[in-house]
């Protein structure tokens, strides 16, 4: 029988050490004591065990390694620091540590303001009721929701301290008022814009969240295809023209505006802006705001924006016909981009005539109509739903599958409503040089003109897109009907 020569080895020392530790504890231990057999006995058997530790300690240490690396001590949780709040005025406002008329109004307000800012809301809105109340509803979109009511007392107090906040008359109730304040946080500023209104039974309350780094994640994050992203793109390239952003209220426009705004180069082109308030800052542009001292109206405010030579004019809604007339001259010599109450290209060619506007003058400038919708994203909660018989009956002809379709459910997180978040849906038309002729030439009725478009471009790509969405379960079908349905 044989052995390995490791296999002899190990014992030889082991038998080494352990007398090696026995004759230690004979030298070292004096007294006899009846425990000393023991002490013998695990000096035998542990002794080797604890010497031949001390080397392999020894290099642990010389090469710095330390068990607390691989467990390093956890650090203690920093405790959330409270809004720091701005008034207009650049002093600190609705501070706690301050003495206040009503002390629950200031607590309560910096509450609402918290949660507003941490489930990200549009708005807040204070609206007093006839049974002296007063609903505090947050905005999402083009939906609301009620979060809190509050006596009437009580609502009163929180609506003077915002407007002590924004700079605006404590005495005046019924004309309308606009201001704004500001938090700073730690990683970030936030500004809102406070703006009241009279109303049977009270004094009406908006605050308006300019939260940073909303909706504007930049043009490749919005919902469009390669081939409209890279239009948009060579569009806001061009020297002249003119690009329309339409929808309703509420549908993201002023947000759309400003993507384009950031995406495009203003390092070489000088770029303005006339809007009717000013949501939020963009470096580069020139941003002017309709009353804000230039001018008291936007035709006005525009031809102050013209005198400066920009290369590129923003302008936010365009709602009177000199406004329209003053921008499509303006687009034979720069690039304009403006957004225009209304929905497909179909509605806005119909609107012009009855402004006076001649579609000939459109068909010179126009480069692009960008058509877009809101609707709510469903939350991580939803559950699996089917579609009605109608809408079963569009996905068929659409070739889109109900495999994903979902319904909303609701939970804490999205505070039982099944929605968490907005998405964006887009048309964007590319006028084409057919369409350009139809639109110059005399005595063609704009009804052809859009006939002609939908059978180029599609009668309702905007529905397809929102059941797109659908299709995908990120929202839901009601959504779509409220959205992009009712107001087709």
């Amino acid at each position: 029988m044989s052995y390995n020569p490791i296999q002899l080895l190990i014992p030889a020392v082991w038998l080494y050490f352990g007398l090696f530790t026995l004759k230690y504890v004979d030298q070292h231990v004096a007294e006899k004591r009846a425990w000393r057999p023991w002490l013998n006995l695990a000096a035998l058997f542990l002794g080797p065990v604890v010497l031949a530790l001390f080397p392999v300690g020894r290099a642990i240490a010389k090469s710095g390694f330390s068990f607390r690396k691989l467990f390093p001590a956890r650090k203690p949780k920093r405790p959330a620091q409270g809004l720091e709040l701005i008034g207009a005025s650049g002093t600190p406002v609705l501070d706690p540590e301050r003495p206040h008329d009503n002390p629950a109004a200031v607590v309560l307000l910096r509450a609402l303001l918290t949660d507003a800012i941490r489930k990200q809301a549009g708005e807040i809105n204070f609206e007093p009721r006839p049974n002296r109340t007063m609903t505090i509803r947050f905005r999402h979109g083009a939906t609301s929701k009620p979060v809190r009511e509050v006596d009437l007392e009580l609502g009163e107090a929180m609506i003077d301290e915002i407007k002590t906040a924004a700079d605006l008359n404590l005495a005046e109730k019924r004309a309308p008022q606009e201001g704004g304040f500001s938090a700073n946080l730690p990683e970030s500023m936030i500004r809102f814009r406070a703006s009241t209104a009279g109303i049977f039974g009270g004094e009406k309350l908006t605050i308006r969240l300019l939260l940073p780094g909303t909706g504007t994640a930049g043009l490749d994050a919005l919902n469009l295809g390669g081939g409209e992203t890279a239009a948009i793109r060579n569009a806001l390239k061009k020297p002249t023209g003119l690009i329309l952003i339409s929808g309703p209220p509420g549908s993201g426009r002023t947000t759309t505006m400003y993507t384009l705004m950031e995406e495009a180069d203003t390092t070489l082109r000088i770029a303005f802006s006339v809007e009717n308030r000013i949501g939020r800052a963009i470096s580069g542009v020139s941003q002017m705001e309709v009353g804000g001292g230039a001018a008291d109206n936007q035709a006005a405010l525009i031809g102050t924006a013209l005198q400066q030579t920009p290369d590129m004019l923003f302008i936010d809604e365009l709602t009177d016909p000199e406004s329209m007339k003053m921008a499509l001259r303006a687009a034979r010599e720069l690039l304009v981009i403006a957004v225009i109450p209304g929905g497909d290209l179909g509605r806005v060619l119909s609107r012009f005539p009855e402004l006076g506007i001649s579609p000939a003058a459109l068909a010179r400038v126009l480069l692009l109509l960008l058509s877009q919708r809101l609707v709510r994203k469903l939350c991580s909660c939803r559950q699996k739903g089917r579609l009605t018989p109608e809408i079963q009956d569009y996905f068929q002809q659409a070739h889109l599958s109900d495999a994903n379709v979902c319904l909303p459910a609701g939970c804490r997180k999205c505070n039982g409503t099944g929605y968490d978040g907005v998405l964006p849906v887009f048309d964007l038309v590319q006028v084409s040089d057919h369409l350009r002729d139809l639109l110059d030439a005399d005595g063609v009725p704009i009804s052809m003109v859009r006939q002609e478009l939908e059978r180029e471009h599609g009668s309702s790509m905007l529905v397809y897109r929102g059941f797109q969405l659908v299709s995908t379960g990120q929202t839901s079908e009601d959504e779509v009907r409220r959205a992009i349905l009712t107001q087709e």
